[in-house]
């Protein structure tokens, strides 16, 4: 859970276009395709937690290298 904080952590910072947030994909009513696919490390989270967490967002524009410096310290902090 902490990682996906840190992720959605990531969003924020870039300004990135969020697409998708679910907090347990196999509890949704209906997934798309690409969704039902399970790999390796999925399987693996799977036997531990019992959920898989989605995020999917799009690059709007290229990255700011400025804000490298607060993207290092909020890794640091975690």
């Amino acid at each position: 859970m902490l990682r996906m904080l840190v992720q959605k952590s990531v969003i924020i910072l870039y300004d990135l276009e969020l697409l998708a947030d679910y907090n347990d994909v196999y509890a949704m009513p209906h997934l798309n395709n690409e969704l039902k696919i399970k790999t390796h490390y999925e399987a693996l989270d799977i036997a531990q937690s019992n959920r898989v967490h989605y995020l999917q967002f799009r690059l709007n524009a290229t990255l700011e290298l400025e804000k490298d410096a607060a993207l290092k310290q909020l890794f640091s902090e975690q």
